[in-house]
């Protein structure tokens, strides 16, 4: 997936949920990107792991191409200052 944010493009590997209701992604990557927006409204969404819980603090947007086709408009995506924690 590239993706374009901020003036910033990068190359990123990504797991595509197609029936998930959420795109989210690190704060790392957000601010990669340059384009982190604070949330007013911190809140937390459970994940499949019994006890995984996802804070989400702000929102990113960016443009973003998939298997070299460009997504239509700009995709938002939630997130998550614990993701990378998460995965490790």
């Amino acid at each position: 997936m590239n993706s374009r944010g901020g003036g910033r493009r990068l190359k990123v590997k990504a797991l595509v949920g197609t029936g998930a209701s959420r795109s989210i992604i690190s704060k790392r990557l957000s601010n990669e990107l340059g384009s982190f927006i604070t949330s007013e409204r911190v809140y937390e969404l459970r994940t499949a792991d019994e006890e995984g819980r996802l804070r989400i603090i702000g929102h990113c947007i960016a443009c973003v191409v998939f298997q070299g086709v460009k997504v239509p408009g700009e995709v938002v995506f939630d997130v998550a200052e614990n993701l990378g924690k998460m995965c490790a």
